[in-house]
């Protein structure tokens, strides 16, 4: 248990000038931390990239 609180800490500190640029410097620190959080998940789960954007522009009718 102390292992993983080690742990934690440490990747926090490798982390601080990130989590402390979103937190801080972000004009919407909560919907970037949510951004953040849910990118994180689907690429746990498994989810592809592309899943995530959806491209209004593109034909599809696929006309050639």
């Amino acid at each position: 248990t102390s292992t993983r609180v080690g742990s934690i800490l440490s990747r926090r500190g490798q982390f601080a000038g990130t989590v402390d640029s979103v937190l801080y410097e972000s004009a919407d620190s909560y919907a970037q931390m949510r951004s953040i959080f849910l990118q994180r998940r689907r690429f746990e789960l498994g989810g592809q990239q592309e899943d995530a954007y959806f491209d209004p522009y593109d034909d599809i009718f696929d006309d050639e």
